[in-house]
């Protein structure tokens, strides 16, 4: 980065911190809306944490996945963590599959089971060979196949429906839980299934 470019960034990133001190989330949110995403992710690594939380918060959401692919992965996972799932969902349903990548191994759990059930099965697919990590690695741990089973329904259905499926993903322990409108409520592991009555309700 040149120097001009640098004082440049000083001089934003001094004018972001005075708006954010003052409490003026407004203004400091305008600040950025002719910025490129990776300048707004320098930005909000350049600030501390409790002032990047408030920051975005007012981003716009359609605005943040983007963001989110430039952040390094500390700063990433912080907003991550403090994002509810709707939030994520719609943060990142927009990115391509390669920029959902880099972000899919900060995401809390339930988060990623969320956004998994928004995807058909052609980019859950291309998102399942972007992430072929070797076995051994961080990346080599994640299943993002699933099996998910409506709240509506008893063991004994879901066991059936198991049994029809005569094969499931590798390293299956647990399904997914979803309601009429395929929304994410949780997992059950199959050895609860196992060891309950078979006219207990999934809810």
């Amino acid at each position: 980065m040149s120097e001009v470019e640098n004082t440049s960034f000083e001089a934003c990133l001094q004018k972001l911190m005075t708006s954010l001190e003052a409490s003026l989330y407004e203004e400091a949110t305008a600040q950025l809306a002719n910025l490129h995403s990776a300048e707004i992710a320098r930005l909000l690594e350049g600030i501390p944490p409790k002032a990047r939380t408030q920051l975005w918060v007012n981003i716009d959401p359609g605005t943040q996945g983007d963001i989110l692919k430039d952040l390094s992965e500390d700063v990433q996972s912080q907003l991550l963590n403090e994002m509810d799932v709707d939030s994520i969902v719609k943060a990142t349903e927009g990115l391509d599959m390669d920029d959902l990548a880099d972000i899919v191994p900060e995401l809390p759990e339930s988060a990623l089971h969320n956004l998994l059930l928004t995807l058909d099965h052609k980019h859950r697919d291309h998102l399942k060979h972007v992430l072929s990590y070797p076995e051994d690695s961080a990346g080599g741990l994640m299943n993002i196949d699933i099996i998910t089973v409506r709240d509506d329904v008893n063991v004994r259905t879901v066991i059936r429906y198991l049994r029809l499926l005569k094969k499931m993903p590798n390293d299956t322990d647990k399904v997914f839980v979803v309601d009429r409108d395929y929304k994410y409520l949780g997992s059950i592991h199959i050895s609860t299934l196992l060891t309950n009555e078979a006219d207990q309700n999934i809810n």
